[in-house]
């Protein structure tokens, strides 16, 4: 979104401005030692004090729309971990024209402080094309030494912008404050935190000034199925009035739908040519369906372009040539050969929910992150630039969140761009699974146990495999083929393994991915005399487990909804019976006020004679569950690892 932004940054500025102001702020020349809060004194690491200043000015004689960010903080180091953590900093450099200002201090216990010395400052290029970072060492510290740094700034402006306030060490004090000139008003939105912003009264009529203070901001640790980032304490902003130019609001959804839309449909005329060319190419005959058409152009943009997200790569004749496309890139191809064939389509800009879920209700144009295309007719949407990702199944970072929905339409002979807020709902876990069926013959002695499993995926569980294993040469195809069972048993020696029905062909892109190897293993018996112990648990593989202590801090947030069902088909040993059958039986279930399920682990058994058949069904079908009923789901997840050690006593019928 950064180019939008330039092109709308000469409206932001065609105004009279005031006069230049910058606050200047700096840290106490003394260096003490703070006090540390008396419940804080045993944490590893904490910050003491943290503020944050965003001034927005218009600087020079061009009046320069400009931002100045200075950040301070003070954290105290109570391990060797903690010293670790906190002996080098590092200043992004994104988006920064100078730095104005770096200082940095260790005090030690005793009182004594040790200044940075700037000839210990360096800059680093980022691996990746971006632009780099100051990195400099502190010297001195140590543990329960206070580590003290702050810098400032001159940047180009952000009209959109986003602070943590919440980490992986807690916070005692903190304050974040935004500075505007008298015209341009800001909006905020707190997530995951009580504390707010508020608009200060002062006597200066030339500035806006907004802050949030706020303390005593717990730690937030990783936890299993939820995601750190969309969870922590945060503030976002975006500039939402320019009082010298009218109270209309700014960078409203609306506004982003017609300047994204003409960004990506606008063409030059050697453009025009180029893609009318490529489109009569690539050949999609009339007669096809919707969907034949639909699959076949994404197969032959995916299998033909090469995608570089670092490459300048939007330019439709460009590509056409160079065969290489970018996020942009490629939505401009798709959408305009999708005008070709006249087929009806919507452009989607949503976020990474694992990172920041989108907020509908907040016109805040950071969350315009990533690119989907969906089609109303199929009620399917296609990732544009990911290559395992076909017609019907998107990366699950995407599913389950809002997101702008974008069309065009001519009027008056321009076309002009629409949009609309819309939910991008996650596929049920029919769609995605990864089921098994297994049966099972024992030795004459019971030492080995004879397996025949066949492994079936859908959906997100089979993209990797099904985008990667026609990548591969024939050796690597086994090897894949043989990890994708061995998780049964790790001894086991597999060498009759093959690949199953499964077609890579554009239109069975969807259909499952199957495997099926015969084996032996001596992992699943254990004789006791004439009881053998046969694990019958294993047949599952391992399963996650959630036996944790702690109290839980976060909601759940699964990956994607999913199923596994498994058929596991014993044959029992001649004149041997099972004495602990209901051992297998377990039921675990979670409903939603309409008596819905929606997550499920069901195992049950049938014996015919000396074959016992046993059916375990698990499903997941719901992305988000609160943390109030978090005790719920865990009991599903954990019956699967219960499950996972179940141990059947086989007796002769005699004893």
């Amino acid at each position: 979104m950064k180019n939008i932004l330039l092109i709308l940054a000469g409206i932001i500025l065609a105004v009279e401005v005031p006069a230049q102001f910058h606050t200047d702020y700096s840290w106490e020349e003394s260096g003490t030692l703070l006090d540390v809060p008396e419940n804080y004194k045993d944490v590893s690491l904490i910050t003491l004090k943290r503020k944050s200043v965003y001034e927005y000015d218009y600087v020079g004689e061009a009046r320069d729309f400009t931002l100045f960010f200075t950040y301070h903080e003070i954290k105290k180091v109570n391990n060797d971990e903690a010293v670790e953590l906190s002996n080098r900093i590092y200043i992004p450099l994104a988006g920064a024209i100078e730095i104005i200002d770096i200082k940095a201090r260790t005090i030690l216990e005793n009182g004594e402080v040790i200044i940075l010395d700037e000839n210990n400052i360096k800059e680093i290029e980022d691996e990746d094309g971006g632009e780099g970072f100051k990195i400099f060492a502190l010297e001195g510290v140590e543990v329960g030494s206070q580590v003290e740094y702050i810098y400032t700034k001159k940047m180009q402006p952000q009209y959109f912008g986003r602070e943590y306030l919440q980490f992986k060490y807690p916070v005692a004090e903190g304050e974040f404050t935004l500075i505007s000139p008298w015209n341009l008003e800001f909006d905020f939105r707190a997530y995951n935190t009580d504390f707010k912003v508020e608009e200060l009264e002062g006597d200066d009529k030339e500035k806006n000034i907004y802050q949030m203070k706020y303390s005593e901001v717990p730690t937030l640790r990783q936890e299993s199925f939820s995601f750190y980032n969309s969870f922590r304490g945060r503030i976002d902003y975006k500039l939402a009035k320019n009082a010298a130019s009218g109270n209309g609001r700014l960078f409203t959804w609306s506004n982003a739908a017609d300047r994204i839309y003409y960004i990506l449909s606008e063409l030059d005329k050697q453009e025009e040519k180029d893609i009318l060319k490529l489109g009569k190419e690539i050949g999609i005959k009339g007669s096809w369906s919707l969907e034949q058409k639909i699959r076949y152009l994404e197969d032959h943009i995916k299998s033909n372009y090469y995608y570089d997200e670092y490459q300048n790569a939007e330019n439709l004749s460009f590509i056409k040539t160079n065969k290489i496309i970018n996020d942009r890139g490629a939505v401009k191809l798709y959408i305009h050969l999708l005008d070709q064939l006249e087929i009806e389509y919507k452009i989607v800009l949503t976020t990474d929910r694992t990172k920041i879920k989108f907020d509908p209700e907040f016109d805040n144009w950071n969350f315009l992150e990533s690119y989907l295309i969906y089609f109303p007719e199929l009620d399917k949407y296609l990732s544009p630039s990911n290559y395992g990702m076909r017609l019907g199944i998107i990366p699950p970072v995407h599913n389950d969140n809002y997101g702008l929905f974008i069309w065009g339409e001519v009027i008056n002979d321009v076309k002009v761009g629409f949009g609309k807020i819309g939910k991008i709902e996650a596929r049920d876990y029919t769609n995605n699974f990864d089921n098994l069926d297994v049966e099972v013959s024992f030795s004459e002695d019971f030492s080995t146990t004879n397996i025949k499993a066949v492994r079936n995926f859908k959906g997100l569980t089979a993209t990797f495999y099904k985008a990667a294993y026609p990548q591969i040469d024939s050796e690597k195809q086994k090897e894949l083929l043989k990890e994708l069972i061995k998780f049964l048993a790790i001894d086991a020696d597999i060498e009759d393994v093959k690949l199953r029905n499964t077609s890579f062909e554009y239109m069975d892109w969807d259909e499952p991915f199957e495997v099926e190897a015969n084996f032996s293993t001596t992992s699943y018996t254990d004789l006791a005399g004439p009881i053998i112990l046969f694990k019958a648990g294993q047949l599952i593989g391992p399963q996650s487990e959630l036996y944790q202590d702690d109290e839980r801090l976060t909601g759940v947030e699964n990956d994607f909804n999913r199923g596994y069902l498994r058929k596991l088909n014993v044959t029992i040993p001649e004149g041997y019976f099972i004495e602990n059958l209901d051992d297998i039986n377990m039921d675990f279930e979670v409903k939603d006020d309409e008596n819905e399920t929606l997550f499920l682990f069901k195992s049950y058994y049938t014996l015919k004679g000396g074959s016992l058949e046993i059916i375990i069904d698990e499903y997941y079908d719901q992305i988000s569950y609160p943390k109030e009923a978090f005790e719920d789901f865990r009991k599903v997840i954990n019956a699967a690892a219960d499950w996972n050690k179940v141990v059947l006593v086989m007796k002769k019928s005699n004893q």
